[in-house]
């Protein structure tokens, strides 16, 4: 099982191949956006939240980015970067409607049936640690 610097390896060389790389998450904004950047990601593409000051208000600014909506996601990702291959990542059997449509689709940690349906599928599986 690869570590997670073995990990950001992967995705430096999926940037270095043009690769635009995409988290998709439903969890909010509060920590995903923050995640994702020290990860590397070029998209992220999660449930943003609204806030009031420093007061968190309890309201969705954004679809709930989950099931068919990142698949929606991954299709504008699509529309916007034309020309790039996409590679995308996900972490449960919900997301595989949405790997399944990116050039390369990664499910990280995926549950033993997520890992099934995955390599049915096609879309590759990984463990991170």
């Amino acid at each position: 099982m690869p570590s997670l610097p073995a990990a950001a390896g992967r995705r430096a060389h999926a940037r270095r191949r043009g690769d635009v790389l995409a988290l998709l998450s439903a969890s909010p904004d509060v920590y995903v956006a923050a995640i994702g950047a020290a990860l590397g990601f070029g998209e992220v593409l999660c449930t943003g939240v609204e806030w009031d000051g420093d007061r968190l208000v309890g309201r969705l600014t954004t679809p709930n980015r989950r099931g068919v909506e990142k698949v929606r996601c991954l299709a504008d990702l699509r529309a916007r970067h034309a020309q790039l291959p996409i590679t995308a990542y996900g972490n449960t059997h919900a997301d595989l409607a949405h790997l399944g449509l990116a050039d390369r689709g990664v499910l990280v940690n995926g549950s033993r049936r997520a890992r099934r349906a995955a390599r049915r599928a096609g879309v590759d599986c990984r463990v991170w640690r």
